[in-house]
């Protein structure tokens, strides 16, 4: 399996499963843009996601019974997928199932795809308008090896605009003022949370790896306020990780 990223959408693997809900959709869910005929391909497939498709393959995914197409395929995984993509056509999203998407956002194996993911949930408008990800398909991530950082480019050969944005909106220039905003936002609280405990735990674990691991209680001394730091954010004991 090909992967050239560390987000969603960035291995052959997710373009496996695209491809697969594709026909279980009996529509084009990825488009690159490259095509006039694309234009009229999006526009069935938005009208017939939107017209209670989206909704029926999501309540199918979810159910206990599903099994993917491909048996190394994750349902959880699955159904993550199918929602960004149809974020990415602007397409309504149920509020049950945006739900169900915050749930199974432990289920993915980055940060970088969590906090995609979270992003998404947080700031996605439902309205229909898109979502623009901030991840590089195969192509673009060839290019930017090549020929550089590009127009809302973060340098990265991976990414455009860090997490995702609106297409409505600007994106953020740099990925760090990205996760700093999020970390800030009092309107996602559960990206805000999210967020503070991946950069703090980061810390912590840094911190307890320079320290003599013989040193057990000098260890839990220092460590004492970061643990209660954690314990009132995300409800992380660091003691039971020691």
């Amino acid at each position: 399996m090909g992967v050239w990223g560390r987000g969603l959408m960035q291995s052959d693997d997710d373009y496996d499963i695209a491809s697969d809900l594709s026909e279980m959709c009996e529509c084009q869910l990825v488009f690159m843009g490259e095509e006039e005929v694309e234009e009229r391909e999006e526009e069935y497939s938005v009208k017939r996601l939107n017209d209670g498709v989206l909704s029926q393959k999501l309540d199918k995914i979810l159910s206990a019974d599903f099994q993917p197409r491909t048996s190394h395929h994750k349902r959880e995984r699955v159904a993550i997928i199918l929602a960004m993509l149809a974020m990415e056509l602007g397409i309504k999203i149920e509020d049950r199932h945006m739900v169900a998407l915050q749930v199974l956002r432990p289920w993915l194996p980055t940060i970088e795809q969590q906090l995609q993911l979270l992003t998404a949930l947080d700031e996605y408008k439902n309205n229909g308008t898109p979502w623009k990800s901030g991840s590089k398909n195969l192509a673009q991530t060839m290019h930017a090896r090549e020929c550089g950082k590009g127009e809302y480019d973060l340098g990265d050969e991976f990414w455009f605009s860090g997490l995702g944005h609106s297409t409505d909106e600007g994106p953020t220039s740099d990925m760090f003022d990205t996760v700093t905003r999020l970390a800030n936002d009092t309107t996602g609280e559960s990206t805000r949370k999210f967020v503070k405990f991946v950069l703090t735990l980061a810390f912590v674990l840094s911190l307890t790896w320079t320290i003599c691991t013989n040193c057990r209680s000098v260890t839990g001394v220092l460590l004492q306020p970061i643990n209660q730091y954690l314990n009132r954010v995300g409800g992380y004991d660091l003691n039971n990780q020691l």
